[in-house]
């Protein structure tokens, strides 16, 4: 009741380790 549930974007990162990365993302293009 009354509350939220936060969670992150779907293929977006928020870390700088290649490991976190979304697999579905061509990283070299972006």
């Amino acid at each position: 009741r009354g509350r939220k549930l936060i969670t992150p974007i779907p293929s977006l990162s928020t870390h700088a380790e290649p490991k976190f990365l979304a697999p579905l993302i061509d990283w070299s293009r972006v």
